[in-house]
């Protein structure tokens, strides 16, 4: 049985994300991709360091914001789901008394 080679690997992962940002027509791109042995491979295009630390920053922000609205809608654990109603609850009395 031959093994299924993923887009990455057709393409070949070093410039990946070049043909990304030439297919998208824009002009910064990460890639970033984790394989089935939790190996991580990462390749920036057409951006400074310091842009692509904030394209990282900016992602992982609306990661978060994703988990957090993914655990309020029911998404997640009782536990979890009690922790975050008890951090809402600590942003909203902070935002209270910042009111006052």
């Amino acid at each position: 049985m031959a093994e299924e080679k993923s887009p990455a690997r057709t393409l070949g992962f070093k410039g990946l994300s070049a043909q990304v940002a030439e297919a998208l027509s824009v002009c910064g791109v990460v890639v970033i991709t984790r394989d089935a042995h939790g190996c991580m491979r990462f390749d920036p295009h057409g951006a400074t360091h310091a842009e692509i630390n904030e394209m990282l920053s900016r992602a992982m922000q609306a990661n978060l914001n994703m988990h957090d609205e993914h655990v309020r809608a029911g998404a997640a654990g009782e536990d979890a789901q009690r922790f975050q109603r008890e951090l809402d609850a600590l942003a909203n009395a902070d935002a209270m008394g910042a009111l006052q």
